[in-house]
């Protein structure tokens, strides 16, 4: 019996592990810069989300009744029931506001994902009014990749409202089917709708340079040349300064023809790569509107990552290895209990083994992944890896003999 729906998962045993430790890294991390943890419900309401999300988002939101007969829907975005939370909780005087969270969303899988359900890492910056919290976010979302060891990791930086400014005199029916396609990063098909579209010739230029705008700082040059003077570059052009000077330059990109399908970006936004994959695992940026249209005047910025991607591979380095497993012998269990805890007092992780057989239990550490097997009736240790004994007094959990 699977017990769960299609779609939805439980996480038990190495993999959870990995996602509570690295959800721990994240909270340490933020919760020394004066971000608070936000715990969400996993239910909203149906009207707020469909209100404030783009076209394709809300036909993957998965819908219910709640037991008072209202039209909710599992919590599709973090953002949305951080600015919902934040704006009815917290008076005026009281913002900027900082908050941190680390839980599941609910999409109706796209192909080819096929889970409806993900883990997502994220923080929110909202209310403030002045220069200073785009860079403080962003510098911190790469110490954040840098704390859980992600491989090869980068940003790309891009702005909407380019994209926006060069949309807005054209046919509503072309301006949506560009932005579609260059969301779904088809460049091809972005290319067969202008090379159909009505669009005004001193659009069309800037419009076909647009998805070869993308690369290092150099870009911003080129795209000066490229685009009508009211599509700014200044707010990219700062931001990938700025992250030059803090020691990030080689982890910066520019790529001005990013495009959301959350509506509500208004703004500066940027993409998250790592390793080898081919796909974002995770992105952000500016989104004034959205802050206006719950109420709350000043700017707002926030990033989230998709963990199950950015735990996907190698992630050793955030997951504690499998230890200790103690076997009592023939110890009574409250003297094994208490030989154990001056283990774990030590900061040893320590599973008990009660299994009257000592090969059986010295099979049962070997399936399990332990590096290290004791006995704790006559003080010896069993290296698994080497297959050899060594004396307590000779021994540490880090590197074997001291």
């Amino acid at each position: 019996m699977k017990g769960l729906p299609k779609g939805f998962k439980s996480i038990g045993g190495i993999e959870a592990e990995r996602i509570e430790r690295a959800r721990q890294v994240f909270f340490e991390l933020f919760a020394g810069y004066g971000y608070r943890l936000l715990l969400p419900s996993s239910v909203q309401l149906f009207g707020p989300c469909w209100e404030c999300l783009s076209g394709e988002v809300r036909s993957r939101i998965v819908s219910l009744g709640t037991p008072s007969g209202e039209t909710g829907c599992l919590r599709p975005d973090l953002t949305l029931a951080a600015v919902s939370y934040l704006s009815s909780h917290y008076a005026p005087e009281e913002r900027p506001l900082r908050v941190c969270y680390a839980d599941r969303v609910y999409r109706i899988p796209s192909p080819p994902d096929n889970d409806v359900e993900y883990f997502q890492i994220g923080a929110e910056l909202l209310g403030w009014e002045s220069e200073g919290a785009d860079i403080e976010l962003l510098t911190l979302l790469l110490k954040t990749l840098d704390a859980l060891d992600v491989k090869e990791n980068f940003i790309v930086i891009g702005d909407v409202t380019i994209l926006s400014s060069l949309l807005k005199e054209m046919p509503e029916s072309s301006s949506l089917a560009l932005r579609e396609a260059l969301t779904r990063r088809s460049f091809s098909s972005f290319r067969e709708i202008l090379d159909r579209a009505p669009i005004p010739e001193s659009l069309r230029r800037p419009l076909e340079e647009l998805p070869y705008l993308r690369g290092g700082a150099e870009v911003l040059e080129r795209a000066t040349k490229v685009l009508p003077k009211n599509c700014s570059t200044g707010s990219v052009r700062n931001l990938v300064e700025a992250l030059a000077v803090s020691g990030f330059k080689d982890r910066v990109l520019v790529d001005l023809s990013i495009a959301r399908e959350l509506d509500y970006y208004s703004g500066p936004v940027f993409e998250v790569f790592c390793g080898s994959h081919g796909r974002p695992v995770g992105g952000g940026g500016r989104y004034d509107g959205l802050l206006s249209s719950f109420g709350v005047l000043g700017q707002a910025i926030g990033f989230s990552l998709n963990l199950d991607l950015l735990l996907y591979g190698d992630t050793s380095s955030i997951s504690k290895p499998l230890t200790v497993m103690s076997w009592p012998g023939d110890l009574r269990p409250e003297r094994a209990m208490r030989m154990a805890a001056e283990l774990a007092a030590c900061g040893v992780p320590v599973e008990m083994s009660w299994i009257d057989q000592r090969n059986r239990s010295i099979e049962l550490a070997r399936r399990r992944g332990y590096r290290w097997w004791t006995d704790l009736s006559d003080g010896s240790i069993f290296d698994l890896e080497k297959n050899t004994l060594i004396e307590r007094a000779d021994w540490s959990p880090e590197g074997g003999r001291t």
